[in-house]
């Protein structure tokens, strides 16, 4: 490890020794020296074992009352020495930070709890509410406001490093919630329809924007109105047609729950399975799929037989077609089926690897036949919304839209028309 690298380390244990030796110093100081039954001058702190009266012999002071001569002896220099030493021992732990992030790591968290703005430099406040941007400061009160958002930067940082005591962070959010409340709408986002009968799903939309360490949990209410135990990924699944589901939202801090809310959210509810994605089997989509897929054949030497499909690629055909792309195959010989499987593409991204291999079951024989002079060659494909359906709820958030092609096209040829070339598929 460089010198760069350990010197934080140095100072961080260096300051926490100081400061523990300056706070064994305070504290000897100030509970030490206790009277333990001796009769003692609360000013000179002469001894006065067998002297009669509350007068102390040597400087004449009168004492007011006998449990004055019983006190602890407070030495306050030491003390306020002892307590200098723990300050520095605690500017040398945080100097590595303030070299970072500025003076204001100094600052003890319980105070930057208390004053910390509920916004920060980015003009937003903790729950994403435009709060005016950072200026130069014009008056006594400006300084004051971006005093405060440092504060709130430090506060915020720390959290995010867990280095703050729960209460401190609970304290912190539980302010900033009175403050600038959230728009609860925009916090939970869900598809626009869903089926009966399938879990929810659902994520928070505004938690990327408070960077504070906490976490938003949200679940349908059961009919008595009471939160599940733990923290839920799916919504329960609403078995009845509807088009709101009750949604409680709540925001935890360190294991605690400072905040929640009951709100009815919109969403279709209705039908089963495949039935919410929107299908589209128009004549021109099925064209647009056709040019897209460009099914061919491929057959090998050691007699396999293999159906090929283009996957979703930077191709201008491809970048019309948003819907996903899931369809059922079926290869004939002359009229008679010696195939049948499926495929899938990528529903929006386009792929390293621009192509894939159908899954399909072939008739035993298929590959002779196929290579027979003279035949003629279909392959149909018809969209499946069922696998369409699969690939949309596992993650309906990164999908362009909730539609499905459910179209149908044929291509026919001969084996030379239906099969191109190993490199254009990588080989």
């Amino acid at each position: 490890m460089s010198a760069q690298a350990l010197w934080p380390w140095i100072l961080t244990i260096v300051g926490w020794l100081t400061a523990a030796g300056g706070g064994a110093l305070a504290l000897w100081a100030l509970c030490w020296d206790r009277s333990r039954g001796r009769r003692r001058c609360p000013r000179c702190w002469y001894e006065m074992t067998g002297v009669p009266g509350l007068r102390c012999p040597e400087c004449g002071r009168e004492a007011k009352c006998e449990s004055k001569l019983l006190r602890t002896r407070r030495r306050l220099r030491l003390t306020a020495a002892g307590v200098m030493v723990v300050l520095c021992g605690y500017a040398a732990v945080r100097t590595p930070d303030v070299r970072r992030h500025g003076w204001h790591e100094f600052a003890p968290t319980t105070l930057i709890a208390g004053l910390a703005a509920t916004s920060g430099r980015t003009g937003r406040g903790l729950m994403g509410v435009a709060v005016g941007s950072r200026a130069s400061p014009r008056s006594l009160g400006e300084w004051w406001e971006c005093r405060r958002q440092d504060f709130a930067e430090v506060m915020r940082r720390r959290m995010r490093d867990d280095r703050t005591w729960g209460w401190h962070a609970r304290w912190y959010v539980r302010r900033a919630l009175r403050e600038r409340p959230p728009d609860i709408g925009s916090l939970v986002v869900m598809p626009e329809r869903w089926p009966r009968g399938e879990p929810i799903p659902a994520f928070s939309g505004g938690l990327s924007r408070w960077d504070l360490g906490a976490r938003l949990s949200g679940c349908v209410l059961d009919r008595h109105g009471r939160w599940p135990d733990g923290e839920v990924v799916l919504l329960s699944a609403c078995e009845e047609p509807a088009r709101t589901v009750r949604v409680g939202v709540g925001l935890s801090v360190r294991g605690v729950r400072v905040w929640d809310r009951v709100i009815e959210h919109p969403i279709v509810i209705s039908g089963r399975g495949a039935e919410c994605l929107l299908c589209d089997r128009t004549d021109r989509t099925s064209e647009d799929v056709r040019s897209a897929l460009r099914p061919r054949l491929e057959l090998t030497d050691a007699g396999e037989v293999r159906l090929k499909v283009h996957d979703r690629n930077p191709d201008p055909t491809w970048l019309k077609i948003e819907c996903g792309v899931y369809a059922r195959l079926i290869v004939r010989v002359d009229g008679r089926i010696v195939g049948r499987g499926h495929t899938g593409t990528a529903w929006a991204w386009p792929v390293e690897r621009p192509w894939r291999t159908a899954a399909m079951i072939w008739e035993p024989g298929a590959h002779q036949k196929m290579s027979e002079p003279g035949v003629r060659i279909t392959i149909s494909a018809e969209g499946d919304p069922e696998q369409a359906w699969l690939a949309y709820k596992d993650n309906p958030f990164d999908k362009p839209s909730a539609g499905c092609w459910t179209g149908r096209f044929e291509v026919g040829g001969t084996l030379d028309e239906l099969s191109v070339p190993g490199e254009e598929f990588g080989q």
